[in-house]
């Protein structure tokens, strides 16, 4: 066991939340052997030959670990895989690759590596954050493809288990080292990436492994078997963990480590001093999570990011799409409520090939339902109809990102209503009571929270995007982050002046927080403090959460700021 003197934490960014307790296995940046700078005009055939060879070797790889390694959930993972798929069958791509080997006698080697370095070049040095996830994406087709040449098939040979648990250690967060996480049981994954919504992010997440990112590798300090304490909750990495920072982590770990997914088991709320209780609903970026739902005795889904549908598909899915995968989702929940959050496209979220932002500043542009009236109206009556096909047999609502005054939500309401009775006219039952919401994230809809209350069923705030527009600061970028923190950012007095119209307004019980800021244990508190009752938290940090509210500090600091308010 370390000992206090070796010890050293450092802080990192959460990817995916959780604590992980386990020795380091350092994964080394790809090596190659060496390739002539050209080949011979005999060659060329045959160079061309190997890259084909190479691809089907990729496709074959991929399609094995979907089938074998993520059954039963091949088809939810099979979607984000698709982006994989997409590339190596893009002809025109590949035939620049192999005009590379024709015309500049390039090894097959040097020309994957040229053509995809360039690619990847193009989408890394975008402003927008979704275009440098693909960026990664890329990287990692590249990779695969160049192991393919180098080594044939015993390029994909599975690792072995090592018999105790691992920590992953990455430089680069790609979707094979979620592959790999999943099916070696690893305990937790370190990296130096930030980005949080690339497709290895969406699949950690959805695994259940901590993530921590922003974690820069020193040789000196983490090498293979280095002991890791990975603490994907609040933050920090800790290297060569004592016997006490292991002992409260398996603590933790106890504590959090969810039972079956069974819709039997009743939700745990938790229990306030004063009688009251607080409501703990879940944050789901994909389908695939919804059993965490129940594992984590949550009350149901109170944020289903429904973007992913969009990711690695190229094009808008149908609405018999849209309806069969929100559909599987409700059904898992077993009766549990759902709130389908509509396409929140714009800003760092920009599928190629869509309507989006105009203009010199995506953030402050056409975005979430903005895009939606103004640009893409078709879309939104698409996703609506879906929508409500579902409410027939589920308890379903709608939340809209990006609202920005009332207006907004009573146009909605209106689509909302020509879909409906679209759908009686043709004999498609709906139900009668989705209850629309009102995502607040524009500081100008928070200061019209009363007005919003008048139009709109319910509000949820995401403290994500509030925090952003409030301080001026990109939440992508790390030169602004400090300004960010609730306690500078005025964040908090904002919320209160929200709670006091939803109070005056009869509401507050309408009002919930869906941001990342109700999944961090403090957070969580002060927003209780606030009078918030319903939190939608990222599943894995239910747990943590539910321990920090029922601490004897935060539950006599709640009594004491009632008794004094009173």
């Amino acid at each position: 066991m370390s000992t206090a003197a070796n010890r050293l934490c450092l802080p990192g960014s959460v990817i995916s939340p959780g604590v992980g307790i386990g020795f380091a296995s350092v994964v080394e940046p790809l090596s190659f052997p060496p390739t002539p700078s050209t080949i011979a005009a005999e060659d060329v055939e045959r160079e061309i030959d190997r890259l084909h060879r190479a691809q089907e070797l990729v496709r074959e790889h991929l399609e094995e670990h979907v089938r074998g390694v993520h059954a039963p959930a091949t088809e939810d993972w099979s979607q984000i895989f698709a982006a994989h798929v997409l590339v190596l069958d893009d002809r025109p791509f590949f035939e620049s690759i192999e005009h590379r080997i024709r015309d500049h006698r390039l090894p097959a080697d040097r020309a994957v590596e040229e053509a995809f370095a360039a690619a990847a070049a193009r989408l890394a040095a975008s402003e927008d954050c979704y275009m440098r996830s693909r960026a990664e994406d890329l990287r990692d087709v590249c990779a695969s493809v160049r192991r393919a040449l180098a080594y044939g098939g015993a390029a994909f040979e599975r690792h072995t288990a090592t018999g105790r648990p691992t920590v992953l250690v990455v430089s680069d967060l790609r979707p094979s080292v979620a592959l790999r996480a999943r099916h070696e049981d690893i305990a937790a994954v370190v990296t130096d990436s930030t980005v949080q919504v690339s497709h290895a992010a969406i699949l950690l997440r959805a695994a259940g492994i901590p993530t921590l990112g922003r974690i820069r590798v020193d040789e000196s300090e983490i090498r293979d078997g280095t002991p890791l304490l990975v603490d994907a909750a609040a933050g920090e990495l800790i290297i060569h963990p004592t016997e006490g920072d292991v002992t409260a982590a398996r603590k933790r770990l106890a504590e959090q480590r969810p039972i079956h997914a069974d819709a039997t088991q009743p939700p745990l709320d938790v229990e306030l001093p004063n009688g009251e209780s607080v409501a703990l609903f879940a944050n789901l970026d994909h389908p695939v999570q919804g059993p965490l739902c129940l594992a984590y005795r949550l009350r149901g889904v109170g944020l289903f990011r429904t973007e992913f549908l969009v990711d690695g598909l190229g094009s808008l899915p149908d609405e018999e799409m849209q309806y069969r995968t929100i559909r599987e989702l409700a059904d898992a929940l077993g009766g549990r409520p759902l709130v389908v959050r509509t396409f929140d496209f714009g800003a760092d979220k920009e599928p190629v090939g869509f309507h989006g932002c105009l203009g010199p500043n995506p953030a402050l542009g056409l975005r979430g339902i903005r895009r939606h009236l103004q640009r893409s109206p078709e879309e939104l009556r698409t996703q609506l109809r879906a929508i409500l096909r579902v409410s027939a047999d589920a308890d379903v609502s709608i939340l809209l990102p990006m609202v920005t005054t009332v207006d907004d939500v009573r146009a909605v309401r209106g689509i909302l209503r020509e879909e409906t009775e679209r759908l009686l006219s043709r004999g498609v039952r709906v139900s009668g009571t989705v209850k629309l919401g009102a995502m607040l994230e524009v500081p100008s809809a928070a200061l019209e929270a009363a007005e919003l209350l008048e139009v709109a069923d319910f509000l949820s705030v995401g403290t994500n995007d509030l925090v952003q527009y409030l301080t001026a600061a990109d939440r992508d970028n790390p030169a602004v982050l400090d300004y960010q923190t609730p306690a500078k950012s005025g964040l908090y007095r904002l919320l209160e002046f929200v709670m006091a119209a939803a109070r005056a307004a009869g509401r507050q019980h309408d009002l919930s927080v869906c941001g990342e800021l109700a999944s961090d244990p403090a957070g969580a508190r002060e927003l209780v403090r606030l009078g918030f009752r319903s939190l939608s938290v990222t599943p894995q940090a239910a747990a943590t959460v539910r321990a920090a509210l029922r601490a004897p500090t935060a539950l006599r600091r709640l009594a004491e700021t009632r008794k004094a308010v009173s």
